[in-house]
């Protein structure tokens, strides 16, 4: 037992001073704060990013169906022009 005496005393010294300084310095405080600040910004600034980027996608894909739609337009005018009028003779008297 006196020889694990030495071994307690080291162990109980351990728990009671900790490993290493329990407070932060103010410096450290600040850089958290300001990372973290960051941090929120930018979740903020991709939420915002991702909402526009939906946004965008939906008006490019009613601008493709009004383009569609405009060149069926197109087509079925194209065919109107290539068909002739019969000609009409007129009556003679």
């Amino acid at each position: 037992m006196k020889k694990l005496f030495p071994f307690f005393i080291v162990v109980g010294m351990f728990f009671m001073l900790g490993c290493g300084p329990k407070g932060a310095s103010n410096e450290v405080l600040s850089r958290l704060e300001q990372a973290k600040l960051a941090a929120e910004s930018s979740e903020t600034k991709a939420k915002s990013l991702e909402a526009q980027r939906i946004r965008l996608e939906q008006e490019k894909d009613e601008k493709q169906a009004r383009i569609a739609s405009l060149e069926n337009e197109l087509s079925v005018l194209k065919e109107a022009a290539k068909v002739k009028p019969a000609k009409v003779k007129p009556k003679k008297k």
